[in-house]
């Protein structure tokens, strides 16, 4: 077959695994914490109350990539089934990439899914379209930077994605310093257009950024596949 037709084959095996496992359903608990969020501080008169679910949102967005991807690809690589498949005649980056065709769409839908019952649970409105289309690009670049980590560190990618967001990414996006161009935080907050104080800089920045680390953390994950050893 060929590497795409092989992405489609483990983008399948990898979604049927999802599903009759117990993260998905840990993850749902997990997505529906906004919406408690939302309801304990939700009146028609906060007109912040989408900077503030945006704000929790951020927090989900340190786990659900984590255990989605992070997991996913570490159990593969200390499992050694990557190394099972790279015996057959199969290019090593479709293994990566079948795995983030299944899962980062998945992710998205639930950050997504979670963003938009909040709001309207805590406002009675749908948020802003611009926001939305943030927290989409915002988990599928997390699912990117969960992904490298993995490759560099199978064995603790999943703790050591959700302590990089956690410790790193998020403290970092949030701070006014040069930095923060290397948060996904940041350019979320920038592109959600939710937080004018940014600088002044316009949306646009903040999908240029979302581009530019997704791009920098896909290729440490394909350098670093390319490097395990088979």
């Amino acid at each position: 077959m060929s590497g795409w037709a092989t992405s489609l084959v483990i983008a399948r095996l990898t979604l049927t695994r999802l599903f009759r496992g117990r993260a998905v359903w840990i993850s749902l608990i997990i997505a529906a914490l906004p919406l408690a969020f939302a309801a304990a501080i939700g009146t028609k008169q906060n007109s912040n109350i989408a900077n503030d679910i945006l704000a929790f949102d951020m927090l989900l967005l340190a786990i659900v990539p984590a255990m989605f991807v992070s997991s996913s690809i570490g159990e593969d690589i200390e499992d050694r089934t990557t190394t099972y498949l790279w015996s057959r005649p199969v290019p090593r980056w479709s293994v990566l990439v079948g795995k983030l065709i299944a899962l980062a769409p998945v992710t998205a839908a639930f950050m997504v899914g979670s963003w938009l019952a909040a709001v309207f649970v805590g406002s009675q409105t749908m948020p802003p379209v611009l926001s939305t289309v943030a927290i989409g690009a915002g988990a599928l670049v997390v699912c990117f930077v969960a992904a490298g980590i993995a490759t560099l560190v199978p064995k603790h990618g999943m703790a050591l994605t959700i302590s990089y967001m956690l410790f790193f990414d998020l403290p970092v996006g949030i701070m006014p310093i040069s930095l923060s161009e290397l948060s996904v935080t940041h350019h979320v907050r920038q592109l959600s257009a939710l937080f004018p104080d940014i600088g002044g800089d316009p949306p646009i920045g903040g999908a240029i950024g979302l581009v530019a680390l997704s791009a920098v953390w896909i290729a440490i994950a394909l350098w670093r596949f390319r490097k395990l050893e088979a």
